[in-house]
């Protein structure tokens, strides 16, 4: 160890000097041994700096980071804000108030519209405006049955007596009760229109071709519309008791008696294009030489799509007969003019039946018969 300037010089100062070169000065080097030593900077600099009591200025650009303990502001002077200047928000002067708003002058006032912002009218001025036409409110409710008139009253209308436009309604097919007063119902209408009709009259004249007893028909032969015969057919219409008035009903009752007929016989018919219902017949007659009854029948066949080009003979079904009688004529003799008739068939028609007439003689002798069909035909 020596003594420089004043100084001990150890080892580690020797370093020191090796490190910065020869070409310093005496106090140079005394002032980095004491780590004194400044660079570009005055005396007052650096004891600032030993103090860390330097300042940095702001104004240059990159002026580093710059602690709190740094820097002291000294102006703490501020303007509160106006309509002309920006500042703070000023003091509003009291506490414990919630109604003042910030002015644009800086100052905390009630606004000035709050006293004018009740916007409903009282009870009076209600009532007046309930008076006064169509812009008022609506009042308190009226009598039932009441309506709200233009000056704001409830009133009873005049008409109310004469709203009553429903018609008692009449459910009846038969429209039984049907008044100007009341109406029927769509039912009844239907069913009144679809039992609405008109009668149809067919006339067939005949007589016997001969004196048997069998039912007679019309049939294929040069006079056979006038001249009807059995067609070796046999069909009995007589069983000779009581005189032969009387049958056993076998080829005689209307609904139930069933004959088969040959198609020369068939063709002879009358064929119906629609749907009608058989009334009956009613029909005069007499017996051509004896005083003897004679009894007249209706038959129909299956429709035609049964028996359309059949070759064999075909099922009819007797369905109207009646035996004559002179009973409230003006005479007591079969050979005069004599009503037979029954109208008491009402038998559908299907669409596509045929219709054929008979007549039968009870004794030996020939009957003529001219009868007029009826048929109940629907209004379409």
């Amino acid at each position: 160890m020596k003594v420089l300037g004043g100084h001990t010089f150890t080892e580690a100062d020797k370093a020191k000097l090796d490190a910065v070169g020869t070409t310093i000065s005496t106090d140079q080097a005394n002032a980095i041994i004491a780590n004194t030593a400044k660079t570009g900077i005055s005396t007052s600099q650096a004891n600032a700096i030993t103090a860390n009591t330097a300042k940095v200025d702001l104004t240059v650009d990159g002026a580093g980071t710059v602690h709190a303990n740094n820097y002291t502001d000294t102006n703490t002077t501020y303007t509160a804000f106006d309509n002309d200047n920006a500042g703070l928000v000023p003091d509003p002067g009291s506490t414990g108030t919630t109604t003042k708003f910030l002015r644009e002058d800086g100052s905390f006032q009630v606004p000035a519209y709050i006293a004018d912002t009740n916007t409903q009218n009282d009870a009076a001025a209600i009532r007046t405006k309930i008076g006064s036409g169509n812009n008022g409110h609506v009042p308190t409710a009226g009598t039932s049955g009441h309506f709200l008139k233009h000056d704001g009253t409830f009133g009873l209308p005049s008409y109310t007596t004469n709203t009553n436009t429903q018609l008692p309604l009449i459910d009846s097919d038969s429209m039984a009760g049907a008044l100007a007063t009341n109406v029927a119902s769509a039912e009844s209408v239907k069913a009144y229109v679809d039992g609405k009709y008109s009668y149809s009259y067919i006339m067939w004249h005949g007589r016997s071709s001969d004196s048997s007893t069998h039912w007679h028909f019309p049939d294929a032969t040069t006079d056979g519309e006038f001249n009807w015969e059995d067609d070796d057919e046999a069909i009995a219409a007589w069983d000779g008791n009581n005189g032969g008035i009387d049958n056993d009903g076998t080829n005689t009752t209307a609904g139930t008696s069933v004959v088969s007929l040959p198609r020369d016989i068939g063709a002879m018919g009358v064929a119906f294009p629609y749907e009608c219902t058989l009334v009956g017949f009613t029909a005069i007659g007499r017996d051509l030489t004896g005083n003897d009854p004679f009894k007249a029948g209706l038959w129909t066949s299956l429709p035609y799509s049964t028996y359309g080009g059949n070759t064999s003979n075909t099922n009819w079904t007797l369905r109207a007969v009646a035996t004559s009688t002179y009973s409230g004529g003006g005479g007591s003799s079969y050979n005069g003019i004599c009503k037979l008739e029954d109208l008491t068939a009402d038998y559908i028609l299907p669409a596509g039946t045929i219709l054929l007439p008979s007549l039968s003689e009870s004794d030996n002798s020939r009957s003529y018969v001219t009868m007029t069909i009826v048929l109940k035909v629907p209004i379409f």
